[in-house]
């Protein structure tokens, strides 16, 4: 071919001559290159293409994470906390068109109903389509509700006999909360799958009052306060057939969780074998939270509302984004109504949000007044309620140059008017509700930032901070740079002080500390004290520096997968900025132990007198494990409870427990790898239990109803006695001896 080249180069010739030796030397090269490839060997082809598919796919793995990473070795600080523009107030909505424009949603479709109860919104084809006043006519009867086995009158409450009562667990003083089980001292209220049941304690003994049993309506949680009952739930637009007739345990949680509708229904409980339903509210959403402002007897309440919807038009044969109004009713026989546009409202950084966060408001003493609801476009991903105040919290990412950083915006809402009052902006994520806290008018909130995907990498800024606000969310102080390289398991605000507790983000290992709050404006922090395991909560003990922690435990190594469920007293030294000291501790062993108290605060059973500076804790654990590497067994369910020795600072353990042999694995630490060991352990028993045998027994499906319908779930101390509660049972049992003194059954149909 370089001969040819060279001829090409001394002769003269015209254009087509020209153009026709070219494509022949083209062609040339083609067959040389061809010849060549034949000559390589095949295997030799392959490995070529092997070797280019792998570092073609390390590249596309690798290529997200280097953008992200910073280029240099300097690690990027965010800010603390940026300007928020135009955040301060909210807008009121003015018609449908203007609230498709806020969704940048063109294509939309007249509303309709929807007979499978798909979407959210009216399926009542006598709901009227335009606009309504927000608010109906109060009141309504007990239609929909039967009782059964219903005594005579028994109207008044009775002298409360002395003996240590508690009450639900709460995070303000003053605000009451919902739950699934109720104590007042005289009677004990409990929400389950056959409807709400009423029974009367008096020494241990029970007496049943009455059970009101719902048809395609689910409690979720109730109230009780003197008089009054509250119980807040979901319905369906339509439900499915199972769900007419009596539901199961999964069948109740399942509808609790996914219903269209919330229900509020309030109740006259004067007698408690005849409760009278006084107030009625339908509407549509999903329940978020309630609370009850004892003081001024005022309940609130939190519903969501997914407000873009898709829907399916079969004669174009297209999807529509379609923007619905929640329908409520008064009344339950009235018709429901469509949410009125002048009660809802946007704020500049929620406008782009497709969900409603309904904010309602009743008067408990003043039943014909209708109930004040406002709807804000705002996602509630946390909600902290304050005396006077709610907030909620959602947490959005974003880029700063190369790194991935995370803020929490918090909304302000007041109770009164329920108008949205301010919005302020953290770095990081709070790890729950109890890390929002407001104090004599200051915002104090926890968060962890950083990114826990990256944390590997010694350049990734992460850890953990507190800041506070002032009345009017305007940063006064902060603190950062708290344990880094660590996220914040949990957190609580006790006054002038506070607690939070770390832990590197793939070992349960967890160092504690302890805020200074008493000068806002110059918050401290103490040195961490580094314990076994980790604290998901978090719970002060009042009139001392003591805490109570409930955690995961681990080996004191650290690691990535629990040995149990622990709860641990410590002294926090509290005014002394001094590390705090641990003082007690228990463990519920078990690779596969389970607490409700790790993700549901009002699962723990606590009271503590601060005249005699004894009490008791408690809560109901599932401990499980492995008794070698190929069997997975439950060894006991129940309730665990513990004497608190407020002098001594000390935790009793009031039950027994028994030498196991369980099978641990390990789990991998620098230089290891997992493998699988055996142990002896004293395997703490359930100080009160419905199971009198070893639970160590093969379940299948034909019992496993009725061994769930066992399973404690809530125990209560009322008048000195203490009593368990699951689906099927409330037995009563001597707090000293711990023997069973009174009992009640309910059939599971």
């Amino acid at each position: 071919m370089s001969k040819l080249n060279d001829y090409f180069d001394q002769i003269e010739v015209n254009d087509d001559l020209k153009h026709k030796t070219a494509n022949q030397i083209r062609q040339a090269k083609v067959n040389e290159g061809q010849g060549a490839k034949n000559t390589f060997p095949w295997y030799k082809r392959s490995r070529v293409w092997i070797r280019a598919s792998a570092c073609v796919l390390i590249l596309a793995i690798a290529l997200p994470l280097l953008l992200s990473l910073p280029l240099s070795n300097n690690i990027h600080i965010p800010s603390v906390v940026p300007p928020i523009a135009g955040a301060s107030h909210a807008f009121a909505i003015q018609d449908q068109e203007h609230l498709n424009s806020l969704f940048n949603i063109i294509d939309t479709v007249p509303s309709r109903n929807n007979s499978n109860g798909w979407h959210f919104g009216c399926t009542s084809s006598s709901a009227p389509d335009s606009d309504n006043n927000l608010f109906g006519q109060g009141g309504g009867d007990n239609a929909g509700d039967s009782t059964v086995n219903a005594p005579p009158s028994n109207s008044g409450d009775r002298e409360n006999n002395s003996g240590p009562t508690s009450e639900t667990n709460i995070q303000v003083d003053g605000m009451d909360e919902g739950d699934i089980v109720r104590n007042d001292g005289n009677y004990i209220y409990r929400l389950s799958p056959q409807g709400v049941t009423i029974v009367r304690t008096n020494r241990g003994q029970i007496d049943h009052v009455i059970t009101m049993q719902y048809q395609n309506f689910a409690p979720v949680e109730m109230i009780v306060n003197d008089n009054i009952m509250i119980i807040l739930g979901g319905t369906r637009s339509e439900a499915p057939y199972w769900l007419l007739s009596n539901m199961s345990h999964s069948d109740w949680q399942w509808f609790s969780r996914w219903h269209d509708r919330v229900q509020i229904r309030v109740y006259d409980i004067t007698d408690r074998s005849q409760p009278i339903l006084t107030r009625f509210l339908e509407i549509d959403g999903r329940f978020n939270t309630s609370r009850v402002r004892i003081e001024t007897n005022t309940l609130f309440f939190v519903v969501d509302f997914t407000s873009v919807v898709w829907n399916w038009c079969s004669r174009t044969q297209r999807s529509y984004r379609h923007v619905m109004l929640p329908y409520f009713r008064e009344c339950v026989e009235s018709e429901l109504k469509r949410f009125s546009f002048q009660n809802l409202f946007y704020t500049v950084r929620d406008k782009r949000m497709h969900s409603f966060m309904l904010l309602g408001r009743i008067d408990l003493e003043n039943a014909g007044e209708p109930a004040n609801i406002k709807g804000y476009l705002s996602a509630s991903d946390i909600i902290s309620v304050s005396r006077y105040n709610l907030y909620t919290a959602t947490t959005v990412w974003g880029r700063e140059g190369r790194q991935w950083v995370d803020r929490t915006h918090i909304s302000r809402f007041c109770l009164e008017t329920l108008n949205f009052t301010g919005t302020a902006m953290v770095l990081g994520t709070p790890p729950s509700r109890h890390a929002i806290d407001e104090h004599n008018g200051y915002l104090r909130v926890a968060a962890t930032y950083g990114a826990w995907w990256m944390s590997w990498n010694e350049d990734v800024y992460f850890a953990s901070a507190v800041f506070v606000f002032d009345k009017n969310l305007k940063l006064v102080s902060y603190i950062t740079n708290i344990a880094q390289g660590e996220t914040m398991d949990s957190a609580r605000f006790n006054g002038d002080f506070g607690f939070i507790s770390t832990s590197p983000p793939w070992l349960i290992w967890d160092p504690l500390y302890t805020i200074d709050l008493r000068d806002h404006n110059n918050i401290s922090i103490s040195e961490g004290l580094e314990t076994d395991g980790i604290n998901q909560y978090l719970r002060h003990v009042p009139g001392t520096s003591f805490a109570i922690g409930i955690g995961q435990d681990a080996s004191p190594e650290g690691a990535a997968w629990q040995t149990g469920i622990k709860i641990e007293l410590y002294d926090m030294r509290i005014g002394t900025g001094e590390m705090p000291i641990s003082l007690s501790k228990y463990t519920i062993y078990g690779d596969w132990t389970g607490a409700e108290i790790l993700w549901d605060s009002r699962a723990l059973l606590f009271f503590f007198c601060e005249d005699t500076l004894i009490g008791y804790v408690g809560f109901s654990a599932v401990a499980a494990g492995m008794r070698n590497a190929w069997n997975n067994v439950t060894f006991a369910q129940g309730f665990y409870l513990w004497r608190i020795d407020g002098v001594n600072g000390r935790l009793e353990f009031l039950g027994e427990s028994r030498r196991e042999r369980l099978a641990r694995h390990n789990a991998p630490t620098p230089g290891s790898s997992w493998v699988w060991q055996y142990v002896y352990v004293d395997l703490l028993l359930p100080s009160f239990s419905n199971f009198d045998t070893s639970m160590d027994i093969a379940v299948n499906w034909q019992n496993w109803a009725e061994i769930m319908s066992k399973y404690i779930y809530r125990a209560v101390l009322n008048q000195g006695y203490l009593f368990t509660v699951s689906d099927s049972m409330i037995i009563g049992y001597c707090l000293n001896t711990r023997q069973r003194v009174g009992y009640f059954k309910e059939t599971i149909k």
